[in-house]
């Protein structure tokens, strides 16, 4: 619920932006998973995986307990209808780990991925090294994927997310980038409506393909 909170100014300029040139009503709901480990000092927030005490995930030979939080964000992915996946800090690794992996659907309701704060997936060195993007057939557009980087992010820095967008460039998918100046947060709410802005006309381009 708390991350939801933080992504309404994003939801309320979605809504404003009645699906970019169509000129319609866009319904916008976002369902947020709860991680499944809990961190130490850290006010209750959850993980992905666990870590040995100073190691970074951009770091790590292992994510301990990854696979559990794989099958499940890639159960709701599967079933879940939705039309954007956004992954914030360690779950943006984790689409990156999914995607090294070649476990997230390529076809289907998904129009395009959202990496914010992002970093390279190092357990899944070789597999996002050699990543391509899944053939689809019907006609289908592949999705597509937005990097958004902060420059002043002391988390993850930008270089990592960059080096996941290029792999994922490199293997065929089509990729954008939203640059801002501050740190390890999703650029929403007031100051950062720029940034906004360029998600929102992002997705609405994605929203009118068939």
């Amino acid at each position: 619920p708390d991350f939801s909170r933080r992504l309404s100014p994003l939801a309320d300029a979605l809504r404003a932006s009645r699906g970019g040139d169509r000129g319609v009503d866009v319904d916008v709901e976002f369902d947020c998973p709860t991680a499944p480990y809990g961190i130490d000092g850290r006010g209750g927030g959850m993980a992905w995986w666990t870590l040995p005490p100073g190691v970074r995930s951009f770091e790590a030979e292992e994510y301990i307990g990854y696979e559990r939080s794989a099958e499940a964000v890639v159960g709701a992915i599967r079933d879940g209808g939705y039309d954007f996946v956004l992954g914030h800090s360690q779950g943006a690794i984790l689409l990156a780990a999914l995607m090294a992996s070649g476990r997230l659907p390529e076809s289907g309701s998904v129009r395009g991925y959202v990496f914010n704060g992002a970093a390279w997936p190092n357990p899944f060195d070789g597999g996002l090294r050699m990543y391509r993007q899944k053939e689809v057939e019907g006609g289908q557009s592949r999705p597509k994927a937005l990097f958004v980087i902060g420059d002043a992010d002391g988390i993850n820095p930008p270089e990592g997310a960059e080096r996941v967008r290029d792999a994922l460039s490199a293997g065929g998918m089509e990729t954008s980038t939203v640059r801002h100046g501050g740190g390890h947060s999703v650029p929403v709410g007031p100051g950062r409506e720029e940034e906004t802005d360029r998600i929102v006309a992002w997705m609405s381009e994605l929203l009118v393909l068939p």
